[in-house]
């Protein structure tokens, strides 16, 4: 059996050496990068929310809040490809410039979410603000519907699965929502409003006194309403 000599032996040790000193200074510097990217993610995810703060604002740049935001948050999503969490602000700030192109981009990033996660309250119940944004009832019904499967005691997703409800006003389904909505949250007046608003509601007195409550809590400024608007589209869309 061939044996090595000493110096070839050396040799082999030498290069072991370099190989492992080599891999632990890639694994350091990948690790570092990643800790760095990571770091600067979630430092243009913070820019990005300082924008939509300013909502619909035309900043220095010529440019409306929303747009920078959508800026910030791609780039969160370029420096770490799988932080959900950016991707789905991504798809809100888009939503928000309202631009009919960005829209469809918005749909296609929230539909990304949920071929890997069918179950993510906060893409549906995107959507289904898009669709309802959109006047698409029967779509944004859908997801949201899926909201209410997912947590069934958030009272905005069953207001707006009552209001895409077809033929609210009459709608036995529609009135059981916005009946739901209001047992979860007593100040989401839209949900109090849509339900006075039911054909069953028929009494003068009872509706009376249900518009009297909804103005009581608008004067005391504790009420809270659902929209399409940043902050009034419930916890899972902001």
């Amino acid at each position: 059996m061939p044996t090595r000599s000493p110096a070839r032996r050396r040799g082999l040790i030498v290069l072991t050496l370099i190989v492992a000193v080599g891999g632990g200074l890639l694994y350091w510097w990948v690790s570092e990068r990643n800790a760095r990217d990571r770091e600067e993610a979630v430092t243009a995810n913070q820019r990005g929310i300082g924008y939509l703060e300013r909502y619909d604002s035309i900043e220095a740049d010529g440019r409306s809040a929303f747009d920078n935001a959508a800026t910030q948050f791609q780039a969160a999503m370029t420096l770490a490809p799988d932080w959900q969490t950016a991707k789905l602000n991504y798809g809100m700030s888009l939503f928000f410039t309202g631009k009919d192109e960005k829209l469809d981009l918005a749909v296609r990033v929230f539909e990304a979410i949920l071929k890997d996660d069918p179950d993510n309250p906060y893409a549906n119940h995107c959507l289904g603000i898009i669709h309802f944004y959109r006047s698409d009832a029967e779509a944004a019904n859908r997801y949201f519907r899926k909201v209410c499967e997912i947590d069934p005691a958030d009272a905005y997703a069953w207001y707006f699965r009552g209001f895409t409800t077809p033929n609210r006003e009459t709608s036995e389904e529609a009135k059981e929502c916005f009946e739901k909505a209001v047992r979860l949250d007593p100040y989401l007046t839209t949900a109090r409003f849509s339900l006075a608003a039911h054909v069953s509601i028929n009494d003068p007195k009872v509706r009376a006194q249900m518009q009297q409550e909804i103005d009581d809590l608008r004067a005391a400024f504790w009420e809270r309403v659902a929209d399409t608007k940043p902050s009034k589209l419930g916890k899972y869309g902001t």
